[in-house]
Parts: structure tokens; C-alpha cells; sequence
């Protein structure tokens, strides 16, 4: 079991807005959606329990949310686990609400 802590994925720096005080540098820079759920997978096979989606704007990289999505939610953990995404919002609708 691994202590407390977060994983914390980055699926792409990209974002759709440029705020002035953002430290983030901007890239093209994506990770692979497979990457992200061999990831996921191993943190959780350890006993991690909570993974943070930031970036950039994560939500740029739909793929790759969704493979985390489909990751956690195939693990089957005795105990409940936590998925934090750090986004603006403007790209939420309601196919990303679901």
C-alpha cells in the first residue's frame, strides 16, 4: 500500500486561454492515453487512491481523461477512489459532465 500522496497526470500543456498568472509553459506536448492508463493502473495496483488531472487545459486531451476514467473505474478497489481534474470549464458540456 502506498502512503497517501496523488498521481498526478499531465495529458497535454496546451491551453485555451493564456492568463497572465499562469506559471504553466506552454506546448504541444500530449502524454498518450495509454501512458496515462498504464499509469493509473500501476499507482492503483500500489494502493494509490487519488489521481490529479492538470496541465494545461486536461480537458484539451479528452483521449487521455477518458482512459484514466475508464482506468479508475475498472480497477474494482476495496476502497473508494478520487479523480481531481483541474480545468477552467469551459469545455464542460454535458457529454463531459456524463
Amino acid at each position: 500500500m502506498v502512503d497517501r500522496f496523488d498521481l498526478i497526470i499531465i495529458p497535454t500543456r496546451q491551453c485555451n486561454l493564456r492568463c497572465r498568472y499562469c506559471p504553466v509553459e506552454k506546448s504541444d506536448a500530449r502524454l498518450s492515453a495509454a501512458t496515462a492508463g498504464k499509469a493509473v493502473s500501476s499507482y492503483m495496483a500500489a494502493g494509490g487512491r487519488s489521481v490529479r488531472l492538470t496541465g494545461g487545459e486536461p480537458l484539451l486531451a479528452w483521449q487521455t481523461v477518458e482512459e484514466v476514467v475508464r482506468t479508475m473505474a475498472g480497477q474494482g478497489a476495496p476502497e473508494p477512489a478520487e479523480l481531481e481534474i483541474c480545468t477552467n470549464g469551459l469545455l464542460l458540456g454535458e457529454k463531459e459532465l456524463a
